[in-house]
C-alpha cells in the first residue's frame, strides 16, 4: 500500500516538498521479498546477510525520514485542510514503515530466516566435504597396485 501511495500522492498533489522525504523509500518496498526468496533457494554465508543488512539499512533510512517529518517539518498556522491531511498522512506513513521493517527484521529475518539460511549453508558445506572425502578415498583405492604374480 505505501509504495502505491508514494506513486499516487505526487499525481494528486504535485507539491514536491511534501514527497521529497519519502522519495528514497519508493524503489525499495517491492524488491525485498523476491530477493529473500532467491537467497533462500541459494543460501550462502554472505547471501544470508544481504536481506538482514538491507533491512537494517532501511530502518536507519526510515529513522531519518521520521526525524525529517516529525522534527524538521512544520505546518504553517494557516494551512489548508488537505495540507494538514497530507502532513499527518506522511507522518503516519513514516511510522508504518518503521513498524513494518522492524517486524520484518525482528520477527521474521533474525529468528526464522537466518537460522534456516545458515542451516542450509552448513548442510550443503557438509555434503561437499563428504563427497570430496569420498572422491579422495575412491581415487586412493584406484591407485593401489594390484598383486599380479608373474608366471
Amino acid at each position: 500500500m505505501s509504495g502505491v501511495t508514494l506513486v499516487v500522492a505526487p499525481c494528486t498533489n504535485p507539491d514536491e516538498t511534501k514527497t521529497t522525504s519519502s522519495a528514497p523509500n519508493l524503489p525499495h518496498h517491492h524488491r525485498q521479498q523476491p530477493a529473500i526468496g532467491g537467497i533462500m533457494s541459494t543460501a550462502s554465508n554472505r547471501g544470508a546477510l544481504v536481506p538482514l543488512l538491507y533491512t537494517v539499512r532501511r530502518i536507519f533510512v526510515i529513522i531519518d525520514w521520521i526525524q525529517d517529518v516529525w522534527i524538521n517539518k512544520a505546518l504553517p498556522a494557516n494551512a489548508q485542510y488537505k495540507d494538514v491531511a497530507w502532513y499527518w498522512f506522511g507522518r503516519a506513513l513514516a511510522i508504518a514503515n518503521l513498524v513494518y521493517f522492524s517486524i520484518n527484521l525482528f520477527a521474521f529475518l533474525i529468528p526464522k530466516f537466518l537460522p534456516k539460511a545458515f542451516d542450509m549453508y552448513f548442510r550443503e558445506r557438509d555434503e561437499v566435504h563428504a563427497k570430496t572425502a569420498e572422491d579422495k578415498r575412491s581415487a586412493a583405492a584406484n591407485k593401489l597396485p594390484t598383486d599380479k604374480k608373474a608366471d
